[in-house]
């Protein structure tokens, strides 16, 4: 999944300030400019609904901490990543 733009991120392509530089864009090469207050809130609301959709995708194993009765992908997910099988 696609992580979204920070609030405060850069009016054209949402990169925090710290690091942008200069960036290269289909409409070319910009440096950092700040986010209107409509695109900070509409940034905000977008956060709010994504993380409230995740939570509801999370089994109710997962949410207890309980993963030992559960065998949705979720909980197998992470089972096999504290088990180092990703890699991670």
């Amino acid at each position: 999944m696609k992580s979204l733009p920070n609030p405060n991120g850069c009016r054209l392509c949402g990169l925090d300030q710290r690091g942008h530089a200069i960036q290269a864009g289909p409409d070319g090469s910009h440096t950092w400019t700040a986010p209107t207050q409509q695109q900070i809130k509409d940034r905000m609301q977008t956060r709010r609904v994504a993380d409230d959709a995740a939570e509801q995708d999370v089994c109710r194993a997962v949410r207890y901490g309980d993963r030992s009765l559960c065998g949705c992908m979720d909980c197998i997910e992470y089972t096999a990543e504290q088990d180092g099988e990703y890699g991670c």
